[in-house]
């Protein structure tokens, strides 16, 4: 099961993943980034906060939506990894390509009238 919470804040749209993404649950995942694909938001936030662990496939699919947005002015950020995804994104090399942050990390950077604290 895979559920997906959606907040939109400012310039600022964070996709709040829990659960498993796998292939019976791909089509509600790409059906959630569509109507961003062409939007005024200046970034998109991936919040696996709630994601227990990421197989090659969820991976895929991620690498996928990324690209989406890629060659556009707008910024894709992955929040929140568990050591366990964390070490996932290393091992494969991942890490240099995404920008990855901490729920602090990143409400610091875009919205620094909160004061750093983190609503997820």
């Amino acid at each position: 099961m895979l559920e997906i919470g959606i907040e939109e804040k400012d310039k600022t749209v964070i996709f709040s993943i829990a659960g498993e993404l796998s292939s019976s649950t791909v089509d509600e995942f790409d059906r959630s980034f569509k109507k961003y694909i062409n939007s005024e938001f200046d970034v998109i936030a991936l919040d696996l906060q709630y994601m227990p662990f990421l197989d090659s496939f969820a991976m895929n699919r991620i690498i996928k939506v990324s690209r989406t947005f890629a060659g556009s002015s707008r910024q894709f950020v992955l929040l929140n990894m568990n050591d366990a995804i964390l070490n996932t994104f290393k091992i494969a090399g991942f890490e240099k390509f995404f920008k990855i942050m901490t729920g602090e990390e990143f409400n610091k950077k875009y919205f620094p009238g909160n004061d750093g604290k983190t609503d997820q």
